[in-house]
């Protein structure tokens, strides 16, 4: 018996980045199979001042071991099957494209991959199981867009260039934005040791997790 291989998922690197930037404008994914949606999000990002992050998906022949003439019928089986989503992220508001009305089995996009061939019933069922979660997840993102709490902070000289600030005020100041759930502990201390006891707070926070 062949063994299952690697039984661990793929990471879901647009949710990454979407998580884990804090200063990130649009994020969208896209497919070879949709090369107009592709080009139009491919514009967009080139238009946002400030980061973005595009993840394409695109069949390797000859790394899936597939047939040159199915490359297309491949690419939409994975929006159809719902291993793979288009959608476009922005200031926490996802907006989805080529959505399916009703989602074929993962089997229909397994069995045209070489690299797939020796899956046995219960690995593929395991597959179909990460998939449905996949798509509940997708399905609350459209109904409760979530976003993401500040992080990042806009900083200004207290009283003008390098004048220093008191270190209690300074801490006093930071503790009250810790208790208000506005900024962790770790970041205080983090930017304390930048020599951030130097500036204070001008505005709200922007951006972040």
């Amino acid at each position: 018996m062949i063994p299952e291989g690697k039984t661990l998922f793929p990471k879901d690197p647009p949710q990454l980045v979407i998580g884990g930037h804090p200063a990130v404008k649009y994020v969208a994914t896209a497919s070879i199979a949709y090369p107009i949606d592709l080009m139009n999000k491919v514009r967009k990002a080139l238009n946002v001042v400030g980061p973005t992050f595009l993840h394409i998906h695109a069949v390797c022949p000859k790394g899936w071991k597939t047939d040159q003439d199915k490359t297309v019928q491949i690419a939409k089986l994975a929006i159809e099957t719902g291993m793979f989503s288009l959608y476009e992220w922005e200031e926490g508001v996802y907006k989805f494209q080529h959505k399916p009305k009703q989602y074929k089995p993962v089997r229909e996009y397994l069995k045209l991959q070489g690299r797939f061939a020796h899956l046995n019933e219960a690995h593929i069922g395991k597959i179909q199981s990460f998939v449905d979660q996949k798509v509940k997840a997708r399905a609350c993102r459209s109904k409760s867009p979530l976003r993401r709490r500040p992080t990042t902070m806009r900083w200004t000289s207290a009283k003008g260039p390098g004048c220093r600030r008191n270190k209690n005020d300074f801490w006093s100041s930071r503790k009250r934005m810790w208790a208000s759930g506005r900024v962790s502990v770790a970041y205080l201390k983090r930017f304390h040791r930048l020599g951030g006891g130097a500036s204070r707070l001008s505005g709200r926070p922007t951006g972040g997790v």
